[in-house]
């Protein structure tokens, strides 16, 4: 069971790395976020695939990498209040979902904080911050 959560995590983290690539390249003027979004999915798959021993195939990951910058294709026009609450709804359910996992098998936790600083930087963005803090810490407690 964890091995199929760790590997669904790890597939998360390629499709999250396009993603935030993707917006990074047509929003820049969010650049220092976008960036650090792609810094902590960057760090967690790296984590992932050392600590852990997850990878994908390469038509796997290509896949992966083609769904994220589609969906992140299909927001990056949205008004900023209006991403920033679709982006909100979209993660809720994983950052619950990992949560339950982490607390039910504490080696998850990596992916638990994960995607719990994802979450609280676009709660703190729609709060009028700037959503950095967050991610920060995640890199700070999880250097490679």
């Amino acid at each position: 069971m964890r091995q199929t959560r760790l590997n669904e995590a790890y597939r998360g983290e390629i499709y999250g790395i396009a993603f935030f690539q993707h917006m990074l390249s047509q929003r820049p003027e969010q650049a220092t976020l976008w960036q650090t979004l792609v810094s902590v999915e960057v760090r967690t798959a790296a984590l992932l695939s050392v600590d852990q021993a997850v990878s994908v195939s390469a038509a796997a990951r290509a896949a992966l990498w083609h769904k994220g910058v589609a969906q992140a294709g299909q927001w990056d026009a949205l008004p900023w209040p209006e991403l920033l609450t679709t982006l909100i709804d979209w993660v809720t359910p994983y950052e619950q979902r990992y949560r339950e996992w982490a607390e039910a098998d504490p080696q998850l936790a990596l992916v638990a904080r994960h995607e719990t600083a994802i979450w609280q930087a676009l709660k703190d963005l729609s709060q009028g911050g700037d959503g950095l803090t967050p991610l920060h810490q995640f890199l700070d407690d999880y250097s490679l």
